[in-house]
């Protein structure tokens, strides 16, 4: 019986680009993916923020027309300002 010995030489230059490719595309691709990741968290984060804006001016907007009205704008001159209707004699007329 003959045992065959694998003679193990130096790796030809062509196997080490290979390699060398094969690992840069494939640190290239595990980038990608990590940058792809970010980018839907931050996509995200921003949907998010956008959804919570828009109610907050909903928000407002109610709260501008509810302080604008007239009824909100009599009660807060009575209240806060002390403002009373004038009394006879009070109003002049500009000539």
């Amino acid at each position: 019986m003959k045992i065959r010995s694998w003679k193990i030489g130096r790796p030809s230059r062509i196997a080490v680009a290979w390699v060398a490719a094969l690992t840069a595309v494939s640190a290239l691709q595990v980038w990608l993916h990590l940058q792809t990741t970010e980018v839907g968290y931050q996509l995200s984060a921003l949907h998010k923020m956008v959804d919570r804006l828009g109610s907050e001016r909903s928000d407002l907007e109610a709260e501008l027309a509810t302080l604008t009205s007239p009824r909100a704008l009599d009660v807060a001159a009575k209240t806060r300002l002390r403002l009373r209707p004038p009394l006879e004699g009070q109003i002049v007329g500009v000539p």
